[in-house]
């Protein structure tokens, strides 16, 4: 009797040479996220993990039906060294209507790393 195996999917997290990454859907499905990273300041790995799950979660909470959340883009960006860093996340969810919807929310990056909503587009 053969025995298989399947080495199984799991999440990763960005670093600043990343194209891509895989995170969780609302239904707990992995998707492939693109990465954009524009970041002047050099940042450790472990807090740009930290950055990355902060904008994903708090970008998923902000949906009416968090079940249809699907991230699709993660930038991250910083004009100048030294200056704001801001992440602009692209994802799409269901309206209240059972619409599917592609939005973007531009986030500021503030002390630890925590992410205050700019605005949604």
């Amino acid at each position: 009797m053969a025995v298989s195996s399947y080495a199984q999917e799991k999440r990763t997290y960005p670093n600043v040479t990343s194209k891509s990454f895989k995170w969780e859907d609302g239904f707990e499905n992995l998707v492939d996220v693109k990465y954009n990273h524009q970041m002047k300041d050099t940042i450790a790995e472990s807090d740009l993990h930290v950055l990355a799950i902060n904008v994903l979660l708090k970008t998923k909470f902000k949906c009416s039906n968090m079940m249809s959340f699907v991230p699709i883009e993660l930038s991250i960006l910083q004009k100048h060294a030294g200056g704001e860093i801001n992440a602009l996340m692209t994802y799409k969810a269901k309206k209240e209507d059972g619409t599917d919807n592609i939005e973007k929310v531009l986030y500021k990056i503030v002390e630890n790393y925590e992410v205050v909503e700019l605005s949604s587009m």
